[in-house]
């Protein structure tokens, strides 16, 4: 929201403006200015699709535009749709295609706990196909959360069930499952939301704080660091995420998703 010019963030960096921008690039693979831009465009896209009550003008407003109008020239020139149009349509394949930037590999160090579960039920609506698209999926389970008030998104937890490596599967075979906590069996609606349930049993449970977009290397190190060293063997069950917050309304650096690894 403030100013983010690359002599403040260099300075904030304790770099000399012309090693910071080069090193921020070498890194990111594209510039500050570029990815600052982007930055602000990730958040207007998700309140433009998710925030529908939100006007375009202070969507526009908050991503440091003057008007609309720049804000919408600047919008479609990257994700080659509207505002307005991506608001009721949004591309996610183009715009995934846009933020396929160097990854930044987080902290690999991590703090591993095994707990129990008791068996949770949850409403589930099942994503088939490429996780470009997942936010699709989730704009249904939203309005079935809205609409059958089943499961308040204050009140009851969130999960997300990956059966899966997005990263290894074939997009038409990647499956993953929106989940809400429900007290009780989905009646028939609209989205096709079905009742699920995860099974009671023991469970290794690590927290990962920011995007999600970096949660790979963590999961990794479950599997590749964590599971030898700790004797333990996996249940016939999917990996799954808790979600505790969400973006936009905190920011990505101050999300909060605990990944779940089922043991036996």
């Amino acid at each position: 929201d403030g100013n983010l010019s690359v002599e403040k963030l260099s300075n904030i960096a304790n770099f000399s403006m012309y090693h910071f921008h080069r090193s921020f690039a070498a890194y990111m693979g594209v510039n500050v200015t570029y990815y600052i831009q982007m930055v602000r465009f990730k958040r207007a896209s998700y309140q433009l699709a998710f925030h529908k009550e939100m006007k375009i003008i202070d969507i526009a407003l908050a991503a440091n535009f003057e008007n609309p109008e720049s804000f919408s020239r600047a919008f479609k020139k990257i994700f080659e749709q509207t505002p307005s149009s991506f608001r009721e349509h949004p591309n996610w394949i183009t715009w995934h295609n846009k933020y396929n930037f160097n990854k930044i590999t987080g902290e690999t160090n991590m703090d591993v706990d095994i707990i129990e579960l008791e068996t949770i039920k949850v409403a589930a609506l099942e994503h088939h196909g490429a996780p470009e698209l997942l936010n699709n999926t989730i704009t249904n389970f939203i309005a079935w959360r809205k609409e059958s008030k089943l499961s308040p998104v204050k009140t009851n937890r969130t999960f997300g069930l990956v059966y899966n490596d997005p990263n290894t599967t074939a997009a038409e075979d990647f499956k993953f499952d929106v989940c809400g906590e429900v007290v009780q069996d989905v009646p028939e609606n609209p989205q096709n939301v079905i009742t699920k349930e995860i099974p009671k049993g023991r469970y290794a449970v690590t927290r990962h704080t920011g995007s999600h977009d970096h949660m790979d290397e963590k999961i990794y190190n479950l599997y590749r660091e964590w599971l030898p060293k700790s004797g333990e063997q996996v249940r016939d069950f999917p990996l799954f995420f808790e979600y505790y917050n969400f973006f936009p309304e905190v920011k990505e650096s101050e999300l909060i998703t605990d990944i779940y690894l089922p043991i036996k």
